[in-house]
């Protein structure tokens, strides 16, 4: 082999090489893109999650609310019939209208307690949803759990 053969395979070596850098940053660049994009992605689904976990217990405080008027309209109204009635108040009849108003107290709680679920509920299945759009965008996501199988791919 020639000085010039060898200058020539040498040059075509170092081209292929350059080539090949090319090539992995266009890919590396793409696959960045890709990531950036489930990024996004992921966060505006978590967003969405977030506002609709508001607006669940912004509801079930609503609902909480008119059941609570509702419910001391009710005790008013059946606080006056007793007091038109020229009844005492005493014994098991008022243990009866203690009980209905610890009765309306524990439902006002219930409805509550049942908007924190959903709400919850909302932000734990925008929380999967997001991390699945990280996984499949291939950017990392923020639980080691939702990783899945992944972790077992690059363990070698």
């Amino acid at each position: 082999m020639g000085m010039d053969q060898q200058s020539g395979a040498l040059l075509e070596k170092g081209l292929d090489m350059a080539q090949g850098f090319l090539e992995k940053d266009s890919r590396d660049e793409a696959r960045d893109d890709a990531t950036r994009l489930a990024e996004a992605r992921a966060g505006l689904a978590e967003q969405e999650a977030a506002g609709d976990a508001s607006l669940r217990q912004r509801q079930a405080k609503r609902d909480a609310s008119a059941f609570r008027e509702q419910a001391e309209q009710d005790r008013a109204e059946a606080h006056a019939a007793w007091g038109a009635s020229n009844l005492a108040m005493s014994g098991s009849k008022a243990l009866v209208r203690d009980s209905g108003r610890l009765k309306d107290r524990q439902a006002e709680e219930d409805l509550l307690f049942q908007g924190d679920l959903e709400a919850q509920r909302a932000l734990n299945q925008g929380r999967g949803a997001a991390n699945l759009m990280r996984i499949n965008g291939g950017a990392a996501t923020r639980s080691t759990l939702a990783l899945g199988s992944k972790l077992y791919q690059y363990g070698g």
